[in-house]
């Protein structure tokens, strides 16, 4: 970290992780686009933004809502954030931020539907088919940075994309991934490289992939998050549950809808909690999975949930589709909502960095919270 200033962002280590989604005010002058081939650089020093013109402070108070769908009363969150907003007109290819990622050496990348973009604090570079011949689809809905430090994304169409070394690598059918539209990528405990597709569920190995589903009793499924729990289980959420235990697999759907069983985000939270977000509303298990989850109960429904993120002060960050973002905790919920806080109600990524500051990714842009 640079003196007190603009700190590289350190994203948290979650023990569930997913693939790894505003004014105008924006980086302005000091935020423009560069295209080309990425080269080696130094480490990134951000910095903050207190100079003159760079950039105009927002204060905001979180507004409350939702609460009643917890259960618990809500009582005024007397946090205040400093906000920052980016748009296309401050540099990002498109304002669908859909993934975010922090490299070793200090970068933010953001998977957006017009390509892969690289952050220092002031500049975007963004690569896209234009500029990097590997690529074979612009839209990156996915991003990873495994143990050893290679960035992946999942493209929409794509395939499986790897930058190590300098350069880029795509993953295809050749390679085994015989679905180009990778929707999560997850590396577990033991360092095994895990995508999920529209179609299969698939495991890297000697930069090979080998379908998972769809033979010896797993049946085929889109896969949307993939998550560990503290018993070592793979969670892997899409069209229904699916449990991988060793060699031993349960597959578990809801019979009440296709909206119930239509898993988009799993989490399990530092008291053993595992969350299930779908596209009809949000579980809580409070002593983790042992059996269907689909019979408990929702403590939101009707409500589209894209993504869930566990912070280091142990808040639950909640992103959705149409509703905003909630963050939870100790019973109490406060709410963002566009136009007021949010660039836009539907929430692609959300991400923690150093000093608190947490990011986010919607359909109309990037948003940082400090």
């Amino acid at each position: 970290m640079i003196q007190k200033t603009f700190p590289r962002i350190r994203l948290l280590k979650k023990v569930c992780s997913d693939g790894l989604s505003s004014g105008r005010g924006g980086a302005g002058a000091f935020a423009g686009r560069t295209k080309g081939k990425l080269k080696h650089a130094p480490p990134v020093f951000w910095r903050r933004y207190n100079r003159v013109g760079f950039e105009v402070l927002s204060r905001i108070v979180l507004v409350l809502g939702m609460a009643a769908a917890f259960g618990q009363a809500a009582e005024p969150d007397t946090t205040t954030y400093s906000r920052r907003l980016w748009r296309s007109a401050d540099g990002l290819p498109e304002d669908f931020a859909q993934a975010l990622a922090q490299t070793r050496d200090g970068y933010l990348w953001i998977g957006t539907s017009g390509g892969l973009v690289r952050f220092d604090g002031i500049r975007f570079t963004a690569f896209n088919r234009e500029n990097t011949p590997a690529f074979r689809d612009d839209s990156f809905y996915s991003l990873l940075v495994s143990k050893d430090g290679a960035l992946w994304g999942g493209t929409e169409g794509g395939g499986l994309v790897r930058y190590k070394g300098g350069g880029f690598r795509v993953f295809g059918a050749a390679d085994g991934l015989t679905n180009s539209f990778v929707r999560v990528i997850f590396e577990d405990r033991e360092g095994n490289l895990w995508a999920g597709t529209d179609a299969g569920l698939f495991r890297m190995q000697n930069d090979s992939l080998t379908r998972i589903d769809g033979h010896d009793g797993i049946p085929q499924m889109s896969v949307h998050s993939i998550c560990q729990d503290r018993e070592g289980r793979l969670l892997v959420g899409g069209r229904g549950l699916l449990v991988l235990s060793g060699r031993a697999a349960t597959y578990y759907t809801s019979s009440e809808s296709l909206a119930d069983n239509s898993i988009r985000t799993i989490r399990q939270t530092s008291d053993g909690a595992i969350w299930i977000g779908t596209i009809s509303g949000l579980r809580r298990l409070d002593h983790g999975l042992s059996g269907n989850p689909f019979p408990a109960p929702r403590i939101v429904s009707g409500t589209n949930i894209s993504f869930l993120l566990e912070s280091r002060r142990g808040q639950l960050w909640i992103g959705t589709y149409g509703q905003g973002l909630m963050r939870y905790q100790a019973g109490q919920v406060v709410r963002f909502s566009a136009p007021a806080s949010l660039l836009h109600n539907n929430v692609l990524a959300i991400s923690e960095a150093l000093e608190d500051d947490v990011w986010i990714g919607t359909q109309g842009g990037l948003l940082r919270l400090s």
